[in-house]
C-alpha cells in the first residue's frame, strides 16, 4: 500500500508541475504577443511649440493652428506609417520617426500604412479646425479644409 501513496504524491507533484509550466508558457506567449501589437505615439508642433508625445486614440490639441507633426510607431512588425500634410501653398509626405513641418500652418492631413501594417490595420483619424470635427477618415483620406488650421488632431 505504501507503493501506491508514494506513486500517487508523485502523480499529484508531476501533474501540479505540468500545470504550472503550461500557465508560465501561456504567460510568456501572451507577453510576447502584447508586445508585437502596432501602436502609434505621435505629437504636434505650432510655431515655437511641441506638444508632448500621446498614444493610440489620445487627443492632441494647441491653442494655435498647427504646422507640423511627428509619428512614432510601436511593437514589432514591418511597415511604416506616413503622413501627407498640405495647405495653399505647400504640401509634404513625410515618414515615421520624421518631423513633418511646414511654413505656415496644416491644413490638411492625411496617414497611411505600408507592408504588413497596412494588412493588418486600419488607422482612423479626425481633426478640429474653425470650431468643428471633421468626420473620421481612415487609411490615406485626407481631412481638413482649405484656410482653416488644424489644431487638434
Amino acid at each position: 500500500m505504501k507503493f501506491i501513496k508514494n506513486n500517487k504524491k508523485i502523480f499529484i507533484i508531476c501533474g501540479a508541475i505540468i500545470i504550472l509550466i503550461a500557465l508560465i508558457a501561456g504567460i510568456l506567449l501572451f507577453i510576447k504577443n502584447y508586445n508585437n501589437y502596432g501602436g502609434i505615439k505621435y505629437q504636434v508642433f505650432a510655431s515655437n511649440w511641441k506638444s508632448s508625445f500621446k498614444k493610440d486614440g489620445e487627443k492632441l490639441e494647441s491653442k494655435e493652428a498647427i504646422n507640423g507633426i511627428k509619428l512614432i510607431t510601436t511593437g514589432k512588425y514591418d511597415g511604416l506609417v506616413y503622413t501627407k500634410i498640405s495647405n495653399d501653398f505647400e504640401e509634404k509626405t513625410c515618414y515615421t520617426d520624421e518631423i513633418c513641418t511646414l511654413e505656415q500652418k496644416v491644413e490638411k492631413i492625411s496617414f497611411n500604412l505600408t507592408d504588413t501594417l497596412k494588412k493588418k490595420y486600419d488607422i482612423y483619424y479626425k481633426v478640429y479646425y474653425d470650431g468643428k470635427w471633421s468626420n473620421w477618415a481612415y487609411n490615406s483620406e485626407e481631412v481638413g479644409e482649405k484656410g482653416k488650421g488644424i489644431t487638434k488632431i
